[in-house]
C-alpha cells in the first residue's frame, strides 16, 4: 500500500483544484472512476456554454440579420455536437496535463475508503491501495429524480432524459419539454428553443427558480417566452408517457406532446458507494463541514457539490483552495455571501449576496438602457442592474443583474462585496465607454 500525505477522492473542480495546490507541499493521490474535470467539465456546465453559445449566434443572426427561421437540421446538430465534445477533450487533456505537472497520481477508478487505523486513512480501488493522514471527499453530485410515473420507463426507452442526455445534440427534437425551472431547466429551454424546437417548460412553485431575485424571475419568464417557449408555473407533472406527459395546473388534468422531455428537478450529493460509512462524518443533507471545510472526522475535509451547499463549479473551486489553506496550517476561511450565480441564457442573469431588502438594505435598479452599447446591440429594453446597499455602512450587499455579459460583470460586484469597498470608492473608479460594465457607475450613494 503506497503511502501519501494526501488522498482526494473525486476529479471534479473541487477535487483537481484541491490536489494540485495541494501537491505543491504534499504527496498525492487522486481518484475518479470516470473521467477528469467532473461534471461541470464533461457534462454540464462547459458542453453547456458550448451550445449555448453557438445557438445564440444563430439565433442572433436570424433575428437581427433576417436568415430563414427554420430548425437546426441533423447534420447541423451534429457540427454543433462535435465542437462541444472537441472543447471539452481540449480542456479534459488540460486538466490533466496540470495534475501530472503538479506530480499527482491519478488512479481511474472507484475508490472505496476502508476506514482509519493507525491515525491512516486508507483507500483502496481496483488498481490501486493508498493510505494518507488526510482526507478529501469531492465526489460531487448527481442528478435527483422526482417519483413521477412513467419516468423510469421513459429514462430507459431514452425519450426522457437527465441533464447529460439533453447535451446530446444528435437532433433537434420538433418538440422538447421541460420539467424544472431551475437554472439546468431556463438554460436547455433556451438552447433548444433558438435550434428551433417547439418548448414547453413546467415548474411546480409559482415562478420560474433559477434566480433568488423576484425581478430577474419574471424578466426570466417573459425572455422565454420572446423565445417561443410556453412556460407553465404551477404545474405539477404527474406522467411521463411515450409521447409526452401529464400535468396538473389550476386543478386540471392536462397532457403536452413531446419527442423529448428533460428532467431536471434538482441535484443531490454523491454520498454512496464510497464507504463513507467506515468514517460515518456527520450529514446534513450533505457532508457537514465548518468555514476551514473540516467534517466531523479529524483529518477528513470537504469541497463541492457533496456538501450540499451552492452546487457551483467556481464555490467549489474555492472550498477547495481553503481546505488545502486549512492543510498547511494557514488561517483561511470559506465565504459564501460573494459567491455569484449565472443563468446563461439571452440576455445572461445574475445574482451575488443578498437579494431581500431590510431595515438597513435597500435596492436601487439602473436600468440598462444607461449603457449605449447595450441599446446599440440588443433589441430588447427591460434590462437592468439591482444593487443591494446597505444604506447604514455606505456598502454593497448584494446586486442582481439581467444583461448581456452580466457573466462577465458580475464578478467585480461580488469583489466589491468580498472587500466591503465603499460605494463611494465604486464611484470613484472609471469603466470603459461604450460598455455594458458602465452601469455600475450609476450605482447611488446611500441616503
Amino acid at each position: 500500500m503506497e503511502k501519501y500525505d494526501l488522498i482526494v477522492i473525486g476529479g471534479g473542480p473541487a477535487g483537481y483544484k484541491a490536489a494540485e495546490k495541494a501537491a505543491k507541499r504534499f504527496k498525492v493521490v487522486l481518484f475518479e472512476k470516470e473521467q477528469p474535470g467532473g461534471v461541470c467539465l464533461n457534462k454540464g456546465c462547459v458542453p453547456t456554454k458550448s451550445l449555448i453559445h453557438a445557438a445564440k449566434e444563430l439565433y442572433s443572426c436570424r433575428k437581427h440579420v433576417g436568415l430563414s427561421d427554420v430548425p437546426v437540421s441533423a447534420e447541423e446538430a451534429a457540427k454543433m455536437k462535435a465542437a462541444k465534445e472537441k472543447h471539452v477533450k481540449i480542456l479534459r487533456a488540460g486538466v490533466v496535463q496540470s495534475l501530472k505537472k503538479a506530480g499527482v497520481t491519478i488512479v481511474n477508478g472507484s475508490a472505496e475508503i476502508s476506514g482509519k487505523r493507525g491515525g491512516l486513512f486508507t483507500v483502496v480501488s481496483d488498481s490501486a491501495e493508498a493510505a494518507a493522514e488526510r482526507l478529501l471527499i469531492a465526489t460531487g453530485s448527481s442528478p435527483a429524480f422526482p417519483p413521477v410515473k412513467g419516468l423510469k420507463e421513459g429514462l430507459r426507452r431514452g425519450n426522457a432524459v437527465d441533464s447529460t442526455g439533453a447535451l446530446d445534440v444528435s437532433s433537434v427534437p420538433s418538440a422538447f419539454a421541460v420539467v424544472g425551472g431551475g437554472v439546468i431547466g431556463v438554460e436547455t429551454a433556451s438552447l433548444y428553443a433558438m435550434l428551433g424546437s417547439e418548448v414547453s417548460l413546467f415548474e411546480a412553485e409559482n415562478e420560474l427558480t433559477a434566480s433568488p431575485d423576484a425581478d430577474s424571475r419574471a424578466l426570466m419568464k417573459k425572455t422565454l417566452e420572446r423565445l417561443g417557449v410556453r412556460v407553465f408555473t404551477g404545474a405539477k407533472v404527474t406522467e411521463i408517457s411515450e409521447d409526452g406527459l401529464s400535468f396538473t395546473l389550476g386543478g386540471e388534468e392536462k397532457k403536452a406532446a413531446a419527442e423529448k422531455i428533460l428532467v431536471c428537478t434538482g441535484r443531490r450529493p454523491n454520498l454512496e458507494g464510497y464507504g463513507l460509512e467506515n468514517l460515518s462524518p456527520e450529514t446534513d443533507r450533505g457532508i457537514v463541514c465548518d468555514e476551514y471545510m473540516r467534517t466531523s472526522v479529524p483529518g477528513m475535509w470537504v469541497a463541492g457539490d457533496v456538501n450540499g451547499k451552492m452546487m457551483l463549479a467556481h464555490k467549489a473551486y474555492r472550498e477547495a483552495s481553503v481546505a488545502v489553506s486549512d492543510m498547511f496550517g494557514e488561517d483561511e476561511k470559506m465565504r459564501y455571501d460573494s459567491v455569484m450565480s449565472v443563468v446563461y441564457t439571452s440576455p445572461e442573469f445574475a445574482s451575488v449576496g443578498v437579494s431581500a431588502e431590510s431595515a438597513s438594505v435597500r435596492a436601487f435598479t439602473v436600468p440598462a438602457s444607461y449603457s449605449p452599447r447595450y441599446v446599440a446591440e440588443s433589441a430588447d429594453r427591460d434590462g437592468f442592474i439591482k444593487f443591494m446597499i446597505d444604506t447604514e455602512k455606505g456598502v454593497l450587499r448584494g446586486a442582481h443583474l439581467a444583461l448581456p455579459y452580466a457573466s462577465e460583470i458580475v464578478g467585480a460586484l461580488a469583489a466589491f462585496i468580498h472587500l466591503g469597498t465603499p460605494v463611494k470608492q465604486i464611484k470613484k473608479l472609471c469603466f470603459p465607454h461604450p460598455s455594458v460594465s458602465e452601469l455600475i457607475s450609476y450605482i447611488p450613494y446611500p441616503d
